[in-house]
């Protein structure tokens, strides 16, 4: 019954006339939830404290449900087997001097860049010859351990009338006592049918599109996964956790910041909301200890770690 419910939500959009409109409200600010509450109000004169209790209640659920925020006090410090970083730098926007000073104080493993600008020389950030790393376009993999590449996919070899950049890059980390095989991902964007909302401009058919096309590409990524045996996934996957998209497809997998993260968690900033879009997912051969949003390198997303450790 849940997998035919699920499948329902997922299909729906891509063939209804309006439902887009809701996966579209996803990535704005979630502030227009609070609305149902002030409209709750009126129940208090009638209804008196008790009417005030379910408001707290109803506002406390939003608020660490609805709103993406985690609590995870227990959540373990700085002991690990394994610490990755995924960045989505932004191309040009990333402050360079500012990266290489995090990379040098961060105890880092593995790191995932998204969108690093091909002018950029990766070994120059990472200012160590310790470093190993793999480059394909704008995705890279760098590591502490030898990295040796296994696939890629182009966005052009998906898409009917073409398209940019890599959807991911799958390398295997060679580790002291095993092989991880990873995948740096970079999705398409839902931009192209958010951007006439923000210009109060209704179009439906933008919408339906650009979702068929996300739809059509986390599936191929979920099933490269799958075919490809991959253990780690992380980058910026551009669907929040409560996307039908991610549920359908990704939510089998452990998210690190749903595991062990705490606060809201946001990793994409822009002038007026933030939103948790970039993912650290892994398979149940591993558990997530510690996840942290860490601050601004100038990008318009932030950087994620976490630390992994390894089940026997």
């Amino acid at each position: 019954m849940s997998a035919l419910l699920s499948a329902t939500i997922c299909w729906w959009p891509v063939y209804s006339g309006v439902a887009p409109l809701w996966y579209a409200l996803l990535f704005f600010p979630k502030w227009w939830a609070g609305v149902l509450l002030v409209c709750a109000i009126p129940a208090i004169f009638y209804y008196g404290s008790r009417a005030i209790v379910v408001l707290m209640i109803c506002a406390v659920l939003q608020v660490i449900y609805y709103s993406g925020m985690r609590f995870h006090p227990l959540a373990a410090q700085r002991s690990h087997s394994l610490s990755v970083m995924t960045l989505n730098a932004g191309q040009s926007l990333v402050d360079l001097a500012s990266l290489k000073s995090f990379l040098l104080e961060t105890s880092l493993d593995v790191i995932a860049f998204q969108e690093l600008s091909q002018d950029v020389a990766v070994d120059q950030i990472l200012m160590s010859p310790d470093w190993y790393f793999l480059r394909r376009g704008q995705l890279v993999v760098a590591s502490r351990y030898p990295v040796e590449y296994v696939a890629s996919l182009r966005r052009s070899e998906i898409v009917e009338a073409g398209g940019y950049g890599l959807v991911y890059l799958v390398v295997d980390v060679i580790l002291p006592d095993r092989n991880l095989r990873l995948m740096n991902v970079h999705l398409d964007t839902p931009r192209g049918g958010l951007e006439p909302l923000l210009h109060l401009t209704l179009d439906l058919n933008g919408l339906r599109n650009n979702f068929r096309r996300r739809y059509h590409e986390a599936s191929i990524v979920a099933d490269d996964m799958r075919r490809l045996g991959v253990s780690l996934a992380l980058g910026d996957f551009n669907m929040p956790y409560e996307s039908p998209l991610y549920q359908c497809f990704l939510g089998n997998y452990g998210n690190a910041f749903d595991i062990c993260g705490n606060g809201f968690g946001a990793t994409k900033y822009t002038s007026w909301h933030s939103i948790r879009i970039d993912h650290v997912l892994h398979t149940s051969e591993m558990k997530s200890m510690r996840a942290e949003v860490e601050e601004s390198l100038g990008s318009d997303h932030r950087p994620l770690l976490v630390d992994l450790v390894f089940y026997e």
